[in-house]
């Protein structure tokens, strides 16, 4: 991790642009999973210079939603800005995954920072919106039980159940861990609803 870092920096003293913004963009998983902060708002605010200067605007987009990932899980309302620009740079490349990624990551960023609001719940409705025509894929399911957290902390627990449960139906259709996240989020409305047979099951 740490010579990843200098290593960004050093490509950009260099003029090696393309691989300064590649570097953190590449390695955004190791920094999420190890919660590495600070190194990688540093290095990805180097790679939106990066990005932007040889001119690559998907690079750019992709590096401007990681860093605005990245600042909301610090609770750093710039995100919101970063985040935007994500979103507008995937619409105007006709790219519907990139935008519907960048509006899951709005609306998550809204909760994180916020809490529950008509912000969050927008963007979600929007990733869903997006994605719907697209069928079954893990970001639809993401975009789904999100929608169930938001309505679950707006305390709309009819609704949350019904986006937990698609997102349920979706994520056993494609397989992976992300089933489970759904099926913990199900059993928690059904507990508040007091249906303990649906939660226990």
């Amino acid at each position: 991790r740490t010579n990843v870092v200098a290593a960004t920096r050093q490509a950009v003293a260099e003029d090696m642009h393309e691989i300064a913004w590649r570097l953190p963009a590449a390695l955004f998983p190791l920094f999420n999973r190890r919660n590495n902060w600070a190194d990688c708002v540093a290095t990805l605010r180097v790679a939106v210079e990066s990005g932007r200067t040889v001119g690559n605007r998907l690079g750019e987009a992709w590096v401007l939603y990681q860093l605005g990932w990245a600042l909301a899980r610090i609770r750093d309302e710039t995100a919101f800005g970063y985040l935007e620009q994500a979103l507008t740079i995937r619409r105007e490349l006709g790219d519907t995954l990139g935008e519907a990624q960048a509006a899951i990551g709005l609306g998550e960023g809204y909760l994180k920072i916020r809490g529950p609001s008509a912000d969050a719940l927008r963007y979600m409705q929007h990733a869903e919106d997006l994605l719907r025509p697209t069928g079954a894929s893990s970001t639809r399911g993401v975009a789904l039980n999100n929608l169930g957290e938001v309505y679950w902390g707006l305390g709309d627990l009819d609704a949350a159940a019904k986006y937990y449960a698609q997102a349920r139906d979706i994520c056993h259709e494609i397989g992976g861990h992300a089933e489970g996240h759904a099926l913990h989020n199900l059993a928690r409305v059904y507990l508040h609803l007091h249906r303990i047979d649906d939660a226990v099951a």
